[in-house]
């Protein structure tokens, strides 16, 4: 409503409480409730038409050619919203991927070795109050065919990574405040991963046959790990039969942290 509309309702209630009032149908204090009721309603519009507006998140879109590189090192410094990971069909892209409220990025390539990283743009911090987080959503796919060693970052939000397709050899995961859910792929050689867990629950899923090492120590959280799958062999360390001898298998270290770490 514009305030011509708010000017002919008080016109319109003014007139008819003269009316009531000249017919001794309405005492004379009726016009003191009228302007207080008046100059309550007002300031609640005003109010309501000052509150800061949700701002409109430009989705940008960025890619990379594969070009001749044999590895890829993948960094993500992901402070608030949700990261969706998963396998690129793609196999002549070293990634693609959607960003909601743009992304800072960068690609250095030395001979076939290629690191790429990717961060929040330090501009959306003083902006967060006007945004829901969970529409800062980055949604990328990674090369399928090359060995990725993969580091991410996380704040207040929330990471979703299906790396089933995916050639892992590494994950480190600092998980901050975003609670982190991880599918991991069979492994190819040995594949490591290393658990810095923060105050948000970290889920790992390995596949059902692969040959698994844990150990380290959750810090004040807790260790929830498939005992069946993983017996204790000695204090702190978990692992599954056949883990010695396997020549495919991944080994999980979890360092610190107050929230549960999950394994199944």
């Amino acid at each position: 409503m514009n305030w011509r509309i708010y000017l002919a309702i008080f016109l319109i209630l003014s007139g008819g409480m003269t009316l009531l009032g000249n017919f001794g149908l309405l005492s004379s204090q009726a016009w003191i409730y009228l302007i207080g009721v008046a100059c309550i309603v007002g300031g609640l519009v005003l109010l309501w038409r000052a509150r800061p507006k949700p701002l409109r998140l430009e989705r940008v879109a960025a890619t990379a050619p594969l070009e001749n590189a044999t590895r890829a090192t993948f960094n993500f410094k992901h402070g608030a919203g949700i990261l969706k990971l998963s396998a690129d069909a793609d196999a002549t892209r070293l990634f693609a991927g959607t960003f909601d409220g743009a992304v800072v990025s960068k690609v250095s390539r030395a001979d076939d070795d290629v690191r790429v990283s990717f961060k929040t743009p330090s501009e959306i911090w003083s902006q967060l109050s006007q945004i829901k987080t969970h529409a800062l959503e980055w949604n990328v796919a990674l090369n399928r065919n090359i060995p990725i060693a993969l580091q991410y970052e996380g704040g207040a939000g929330e990471a979703q990574m299906d790396c089933t397709e995916l050639y892992l050899t590494d994950l480190d995961l600092e998980t901050g405040a975003s609670p982190t859910r991880v599918i991991l792929p069979s492994p190819r050689g040995a594949l490591r991963v290393v658990i810095h867990s923060g105050a948000a629950p970290v889920r790992v899923r390995v596949p059902t046959a692969a040959r698994v090492s844990i150990h380290g120590a959750p810090g004040l959280g807790l260790l929830d790990a498939d005992a069946k799958r993983f017996p204790e062999r000695e204090p702190g360390i978990l692992q599954s039969d056949g883990y010695a001898e396997a020549a495919d298998r991944i080994e999980i270290t979890i360092e610190g942290g107050i929230a549960p770490v999950e394994i199944r």
